[in-house]
């Protein structure tokens, strides 16, 4: 596609390629549905300012809207704004060899700060166990607190999991829909096993996810989402969300004297440097850490 015809391509078949391509490539659903959101979103305001073709957006076109969202939003969503908009761009570049210039090149952004991801307080997280009975719901919902944090798995992750891919002999669980679809083994501890088996009681044989409802439906992200939410409620505790149990299970596993690279094979991601924005040390893991040096000197 030449360069006069990537100027006249609609802004909505522009976005519509892109997520086609996403979806080609295999990404999560969850990737594929936060570029459809963010770029529909981005479509509606830009057609609002007259503007309806790909070329006829301009970086100050888009530095409008990225202050406009900065009115609604915290620096982290806007930046998801400008993320989402620029990798379209670039793949427009891509698909027209370079006949097509990202007028994203020229839009820069702070990025949002990187402070200390909090991870599940432990005093919480026995609150929440608390808070789950012995019926249905309950075991179910004591079983996926503890594969949350035992585990370190993403959200996603605990929602794809088939009964198929549970392994009680050896305290396992195989990852089939991990991020990049990339296939991993996770395990988990004792007590995590005797609620998984307690949880089967329940739940019975029938193939399907591991997690699911009374009428045997997997549970989606968002009623995960609700489950936490509503046995915070009932422990009357702050609902945290669902990556503190991922941070949780990552600072255990290094004060445990886990190696980084062992941790990041855990978490499925490919890059160890990723381990840090989840292990950052607050400053409340720094005090709990630290050791006078005077007083030991002086046996105090």
């Amino acid at each position: 596609m030449q360069r006069d015809s990537v100027i006249q391509v609609t802004l909505a078949e522009a976005v519509n390629t892109f997520v086609r391509d996403v979806h080609t490539r295999q990404l999560s659903p969850r990737t594929e549905r936060f570029y459809r959101s963010e770029l529909d979103h981005f479509c509606k305001w830009v057609e609002g300012e007259g503007v309806s073709t790909l070329g006829a957006v301009t970086a100050d076109l888009i530095r409008k809207y990225l202050l406009d969202l900065a009115e609604r939003r915290n620096e982290g969503g806007v930046h998801c704004a400008y993320r989402s908009i620029k990798a379209m761009m670039m793949f427009w570049a891509r698909e027209t060899d370079g006949d097509y210039t990202p007028a994203i090149r020229k839009v820069k952004v702070k990025r949002p700060p990187t402070d200390p991801l909090e991870p599940i307080a432990k005093d919480d997280f026995e609150k929440l166990l608390g808070a789950c009975g012995k019926d249905f719901h309950g075991l179910r919902d004591g079983a996926i607190l503890r594969v949350l944090l035992d585990t370190g798995v993403r959200a996603s992750e605990l929602c794809g999991f088939d009964l198929a891919d549970l392994n009680l002999a050896d305290a396992s669980l195989l990852v089939r829909r991990g991020k990049g679809r990339k296939t991993r083994m996770v395990f988990f501890g004792k007590a995590t096993r005797r609620a998984l088996r307690k949880w089967l009681g329940q739940r019975g044989d029938d193939k399907g996810g591991l997690f699911c409802t009374q009428a045997g439906d997997r549970i989606s992200y968002w009623a995960l989402r609700e489950i936490v939410q509503r046995r915070a409620k009932d422990a009357e505790v702050d609902a945290p969300g669902l990556h503190d149990f991922r941070r949780g299970f990552t600072l255990a596993q290094l004060q445990a004297g886990v190696d980084v690279v062992s941790i990041s094979r855990l978490l499925g991601h490919s890059d160890i440097s990723l381990v840090s924005r989840y292990a950052r040390q607050t400053d409340a893991d720094l005090a709990e850490k630290y050791q006078s040096v005077v007083d030991r000197d002086e046996n105090v």
